[in-house]
């Protein structure tokens, strides 16, 4: 039997190459023949680098730029042929940044990233946006790349959150500009709206510190705002916004992230030569069936008639929601917050109990 085990980051605890290694372990301790083949997957979000580093000889470079708090930190980014690849959580990630204060938070880290591969000759650049600790619409982002935000007297605004009432004209003109020649992509974890109930506001607000009161004030501004910058485009709520600024100010076209990176790591060929997959997820949701990287996994696994297993934390999901993406549902009952070495001793004995019960035969057949 051969296992492919292909994680994704377990928010908060282990990086997708930690929850590999533990699933791993597991497996091992209960069933030393089992050939395992460690495949650490993401989406756009935090792990994108990783992921294609292990499997990719892109060469990393690190810039110094602006935090989501407006301090300098060093960012890494990859450089892959033509192709430069960021990843917006190494600038402005709510695990660098888990102060939780949004409204004060920019994406301007992201832009001059951009910048950097563009001096550094890029004409090609994807940006994973998942996993930000901002919600300024990307207005930050493309500050970095010469747009300006002027309130009423034609005084620029630092556009962060809570001065959005004070913008009253946007010129993009200079980051259209900048992007002449340039294929801009953006790599999304998540088919998000902009606005209303499931928009960037209230589907991330809370989580991201916004107060009830904080999100109706900000999902008033981002509609007048968006309205006027851009009227009738499409919306884009993944990244805080972040997608909307990418796309609209800046030109750039949605992907998925997941997608991309299987692309990149060669994950059609793995399921090709495995025998069951086995992943995991922090939290089975609503929002893991909205293109989640677990849930896109499982989807490409079964179309494969590759059985496949996931190790949850724990799930409201109903059996009949799960049974359609996966084979297995298997919790580890973990309580939040975790440390790190408890999440990665949790999910080993999770994976040698399984292993003891079921890995001799794959479940789909049981």
């Amino acid at each position: 039997m051969r296992v492919l085990v292909a994680p994704l980051e377990l928010k908060g605890t282990l990086d997708a190459s930690e929850a590999a290694q533990a699933i791993a372990e597991g497996l091992r301790a209960a069933n030393q023949s089992a050939a395992i083949e460690l495949l650490p997957l993401a989406d756009g979000g935090p792990g994108t680098l990783a992921a294609l580093t292990r499997a990719r000889a892109a060469r990393v470079e690190t810039t110094k730029v602006t935090g989501a708090d407006g301090s300098q930190t060093s960012a890494r980014w990859l450089v892959d042929g033509g192709l430069a690849i960021i990843e917006s959580a190494e600038a402005i990630g709510m695990t660098r940044f888990p102060g939780r204060r949004a409204l004060d938070y920019t994406s301007r880290g992201v832009g001059e990233l951009i910048a950097a591969a563009l001096e550094r000759g890029a004409r090609e650049v994807a940006v994973g946006i998942g996993g930000t600790a901002t919600v300024d619409l990307g207005l930050g982002c493309a500050t970095a790349l010469g747009a300006r935000c002027l309130d009423a007297g034609g005084r620029e605004v630092l556009p962060v959150p809570r001065d959005f009432a004070r913008i009253c004209v946007m010129h993009r003109e200079a980051v259209t500009d900048a992007l002449i020649g340039v294929r801009l992509a953006t790599w999304c974890d998540v088919q998000a709206p902009l606005l209303g109930p499931d928009g960037f506001v209230y589907r991330y607000g809370g989580q991201k510190g916004l107060g009830a009161a904080e999100m109706v004030s900000l999902e008033h501004e981002a509609e007048r705002l968006t309205r006027a910058i851009a009227p009738g485009v499409p919306s884009d709520g993944a990244g805080g916004g972040l997608g909307w600024g990418l796309r609209v100010l800046c030109g750039a076209k949605a992907r998925s992230g997941f997608d991309a990176v299987a692309e990149a790591v060669g994950l059609t060929q793995a399921l090709e030569s495995c025998s069951i997959v086995i992943t995991a997820e922090g939290r089975l949701d609503a929002q893991s069936t909205q293109g989640k990287g677990t849930w896109e996994l499982a989807r490409r696994a079964r179309a494969a008639g590759r059985p496949v297993v996931v190790m949850t934390g724990s799930s409201s999901l109903a059996p009949e929601i799960w049974r359609t993406a996966f084979t297995d549902v298997v919790t580890t009952g973990s309580r939040e917050p975790m440390s790190r070495d408890e999440a990665y001793h949790q999910l080993v004995t999770t994976a040698r109990a399984y292993s003891l019960r079921g890995l001799q035969t794959p479940p789909a057949s049981r």
